[in-house]
This record gives C-alpha cells, structure tokens and sequence, in this order.
C-alpha cells in the first residue's frame, strides 16, 4: 500500500511547526494535520489528526 501526501500550508509559531496535508492512496484519504513540537534539535513530539 503507498500513500501520497500533497502539502497545503506550513506554519512555523516557536517550537511547534504544523502542516496540513490532502492524503490519499490505497488506505485513509483526505486532509490531515501533523503538527510537530521540537526541542532544540530534536522532535519532542509528533500529533497527526484527520
């Protein structure tokens, strides 16, 4: 199964970036956010909500 990810928008506020992307392929499809939380140079956290 592959999935596709078309990126709509990116923001940046701090440490936190958000991007939403439109999903689709052999599973889940349509928009979904990942929004990242980082620490210096690392990722503290990743969230994806659809």
């Amino acid at each position: 199964m592959h999935a596709r990810f078309r990126v709509q928008e990116i923001t940046v506020d701090g440490d936190t970036t958000t991007a939403r992307l439109a999903v689709s392929g052999g599973g889940f499809n349509g928009p979904s956010t990942f929004t990242f939380e980082v620490a210096g140079d690392r990722v503290r956290s990743m969230r994806i909500t659809g």
